[in-house]
């Protein structure tokens, strides 16, 4: 082994990944009063996502965005044989009254989502039964179930008498506040939609003594320490606020890493505006307060959570899986466990990879499928993959991943789950293209949440 120290460690339950799907996992499975282990090798692609959780916004192919995040539910399980919401929820309703919302999966889910977040610098705004239209660094807008609070831009797009106010740094080289005001009033101009008067500055700040190349880090540190040297920022800002009688004001997300919402109230308070964050290209702020905060949550329950520690790959046998073999930075551990959560994600967190002859799943591997739930072990990524990078139909191989039945236990060739005390959660499931849905972290949400619910289950027929 290299050197590295051996141990032996007993859990009720592993969870193979760190991120929405896995933590949400562990997280109710610790709360039902198992001993939860959650490996994560590196960071997750929650910490590199815009911080928002997108439930449903588009159907594939389409431009126009779903008008509620239940609406897109249907739409999506109805349209697509596999996907996650229609074998994950009842949807096959055509109409749902918003007074039913809480009785979905979803609805259950966002619930204790929220609650568990409400005293993070993560803390959730919207609900099921309306798409929030959010701005992004770009200036465009984009259609989201839940925003972080500091990230809310109210009435913003409601008002007819709004002006908004994007706001820059010198030598904050992520965002560009005059090219994101010039797309935004254009689209909104085309849409005839309020706000139709947007205005754009700069703020001088030094947060390392220097206005030069300022990474968006150092300004949220910056924000989080505040003190005198933030008064003359917010003279600037006021004035320049007044002079375009701004009613909102739109910074990149850097308002913080730990204070995000007190910032944002010290700033609204200043100016008489509403102060809100734009939505993030990775690395991200608001995606890494989310990771933070969901660990948090994850702790908080009894969890134990292993940074740096890596599964081994197993081969599945006719048996359960009963320990895994795991590596870290300074030690090798064997884990004996009754149950896995597999939520290693896809191509980002490593949880499927593409070899020029098809494609496989890394832990256990267990036999990749496409969206159709055909078998994707010998098509060459390259089948699946358009020479238009950026297509309103996404690429299939987005879509591929591992086949899960109603309880999330990955089923094999022959049909029958791989093992009885596994199950999978997050983007690693197959069904379903969530770049173009925007559908990621809504998955990984409900899929968690299930997983959690059906591994504590199993786990106390176990005992």
């Amino acid at each position: 082994m290299g050197g590295n120290l051996l141990m032996d460690l007993e859990s009720d339950l592993v969870v193979i990944g760190g991120g929405m799907a896995g933590l949400v996992a562990g997280s109710i499975a610790s709360e039902s009063g198992f001993d939860v282990t959650v490996l994560r090798k590196g960071q997750s692609a929650t910490a590199y996502s815009s911080g928002a959780i997108d439930v449903a916004g588009y159907m594939p192919g389409s431009c126009y965005p779903f008008a509620s995040p239940i609406e897109g539910m249907i739409s999506l399980a109805n349209s697509h044989a596999f996907h996650p919401y229609g074998f994950l929820e009842d949807v096959s309703s055509a109409v749902i009254e918003e007074t039913e919302l809480s009785k979905y999966h979803m609805g259950e889910a966002i619930s204790w989502l929220k609650d568990g977040l409400e005293e993070t610098p993560a803390s959730l705004h919207g609900s099921l039964d309306k798409n929030i239209e959010s701005i992004t660094m770009l200036g465009t807008t984009k259609p989201t179930c839940l925003l972080q609070k500091s990230m809310n831009p109210g009435n913003l797009m409601s008002d007819p008498d709004s002006c908004l106010l994007f706001v820059g740094f010198p030598g904050h080289q992520d965002f560009d506040a005059e090219v994101a005001a010039r797309t935004f009033v254009d689209n909104q101009l085309s849409d005839k939609t309020p706000p139709r008067k947007v205005g754009h500055c700069k703020l001088s700040v030094s947060p390392h003594g220097s206005k030069q190349n300022i990474s968006s880090i150092e300004l949220a540190r910056h924000f989080d320490h505040g003190g005198d040297e933030m008064e003359p920022m917010l003279d600037d800002l006021t004035h320049e606020a007044e002079s375009v009688g701004a009613t909102h004001i739109a910074f990149p997300p850097v308002l913080g890493l730990h204070h995000p919402q007190r910032i944002r109230e010290a700033l609204e308070q200043a100016t008489g505006t509403t102060v809100f964050e734009l939505l993030a290209l990775p690395p991200s702020i608001p995606g890494m307060r989310l990771q933070r905060s969901l660990e948090k949550v994850f702790k908080n329950s009894g969890g134990s959570l292993m940074i740096g520690y890596e599964c081994q790959p197993k081969a599945l046998s006719d048996t359960d899986i009963n320990s895994l073999q795991v590596r870290g930075p300074a030690r090798s551990l064997t884990i004996e466990t009754k149950a896995i959560v597999l939520a290693t994600g896809k191509f980002i967190g490593g949880g499927v990879a593409g070899k020029k002859d098809g494609l496989r799943e890394t832990v256990f591997d267990i036999p990749v499928v496409t969206e159709q739930y055909e078998s994707a072990r010998n098509i060459p990524p390259r089948e699946l993959t358009k020479r238009i990078a950026i297509s309103q139909d996404g690429h299939a191989i987005y879509g591929c991943g591992v086949p899960v039945d109603g309880s999330l236990k990955p089923v094999g060739r022959n049909g029958k789950t791989v093992a009885e005390n596994i199950f999978c959660a997050g983007s690693a499931i197959a069904g379903y293209r969530y770049p173009t849905e925007k559908s990621g972290l809504g998955v990984a949400l409900l899929s968690g949440s299930l997983a959690g619910k059906h591994v504590s289950q199993y786990l106390r027929g176990a005992e």
